[in-house]
């Protein structure tokens, strides 16, 4: 069966939560996850790719207006694949499922931002059209 994308649902949070645990360098429980992940399905738009009824790859998509450009813009919040799945086209489908939806909503940009230790992403990110153009500043809060 072919890579399908389409919209994530409640029914998905064990297949996401396992996905997500992938790309996260945090430590939490699916309790811990599963109020964030349906304020995100609520907030956000999220997808899901799926091949053979398994959830491969997961893409969330925030849009806003920011207030430099007094237009809309958006932002890739999550892009994960599952490992078994990556260079195989799944984020790349997922990334212009998600690129649709912002020109869709009338944003007239679309920012990702990458884990610096992450590099075969960035490579991913540049050959489908992002440049770096930004720092990104991170401080921890609570512990």
């Amino acid at each position: 069966m072919l890579n399908c994308i389409r919209a994530a649902t409640k029914d998905d949070l064990e297949q996401v939560y396992g996905l997500i645990r992938q790309l996260s360098r945090y430590e939490f429980t699916k309790e811990q996850f599963e109020p964030c992940y349906l304020h995100n399905l609520e907030n956000n738009h999220v997808l899901v790719c799926e091949k053979d009824k398994t959830i491969c790859g997961l893409g969330v998509l925030s849009i806003h207006y920011i207030l430099n450009y007094s237009r809309k813009s958006a932002e890739i919040v999550e892009l994960v694949v599952d490992e078994k799945h990556r260079s195989k086209g799944t984020g790349k489908i997922l990334l212009a499922a998600l690129e649709k939806i912002a020109i869709d909503g009338g944003c007239v940009r679309i920012d990702v931002s990458s884990s610096k230790k992450r590099e075969s992403a960035h490579r991913f990110y540049e050959r489908e059209g992002f440049a770096s153009t930004h720092y990104k500043f991170s401080k921890e809060l609570l512990a």
